[in-house]
């Protein structure tokens, strides 16, 4: 029925008789013209429906997110107002491609072991293919100060400790002008940079632990005396 209307649009201009003078190859025409129609008719709520969106989600999931330093410094820890703190954010995002993406702001949340403890609003950037520096300044709200408060704590108590950061959110991006949403979940893992800020905390994060390079390492092991060369087995505590 569609092939039919279309092809009916197509001849409408020409009267019947004109039709009925038509040269085969004139005919063929049409029809070749009305089945290019009907193909580009399904073809683009296809590409933009189904196809886009299940690429820009295929690139979501292979991106990577590195935070050379992401800082957060309160402003107000009041559970009853409304706790706010200023965000610094010192990036490296790796867009797999093929195609670059204009991302526009969209709220994050952040995470620790699936809690989360705030929200930012992610600025207006373009990631084009392959590795992009990202720098900005964001307002975040602490919507649990009770999870920062333990995590910040758990930092300053073991600063070479290894901890979780996720990074939550339903992505606003265009290509060529179309708009999809796909569904950004990382999970990092981070440790404490030094000089963090008062009540703060100060991390750098890779989905890849052996990327970290923390200012301090923990050494006790190598310190500890290997009791295989001492007399004193019995009473010194030995490394492995």
């Amino acid at each position: 029925l569609g092939f039919r209307i279309l092809l009916f649009v197509i001849i409408l201009p020409f009267r019947q008789d004109q039709v009925s003078k038509m040269k085969p190859c004139a005919k063929a025409c049409c029809i070749v013209l009305s089945v290019l129609i009907v193909l580009l008719v399904i073809a683009i709520p296809i590409g933009i429906f189904v196809v886009g969106p299940s690429m820009a989600q295929h690139m979501m999931d292979d991106s990577t997110l590195e935070l050379k330093n992401s800082t957060l410094v309160p402003i107000d820890l009041d559970p009853k107002n409304g706790s706010k703190a200023n965000l610094y954010v010192t990036a490296v995002m790796h867009n797999p491609g093929p195609l670059g993406v204009q991302i526009e702001p969209f709220e994050t949340t952040l995470t620790t072991y699936g809690n989360g403890f705030g929200t930012f609003t992610f600025p207006k950037q373009y990631i084009k293919v392959g590795n992009n520096n990202v720098d900005f300044q964001a307002e975040f709200t602490v919507t649990n100060v009770e999870v920062m408060t333990n995590l910040t704590s758990m930092l300053i108590i073991f600063p070479t400790m290894v901890t979780n950061l996720g990074v939550v959110g339903t992505v606003k991006a265009r290509a060529f002008g179309i708009p999809f949403h796909p569904k950004e979940d990382k999970s990092l893992s981070c440790i404490s940079l030094p000089d963090a800020p008062l009540l703060g905390m100060s991390l750098e994060c890779s989905a890849d632990a052996s990327k970290l390079h923390p200012e301090e390492k923990d050494t006790a092991v190598q310190d500890l005396p290997d009791c295989s060369t001492t007399s004193c087995e019995s009473t010194c505590t030995c490394a492995e």
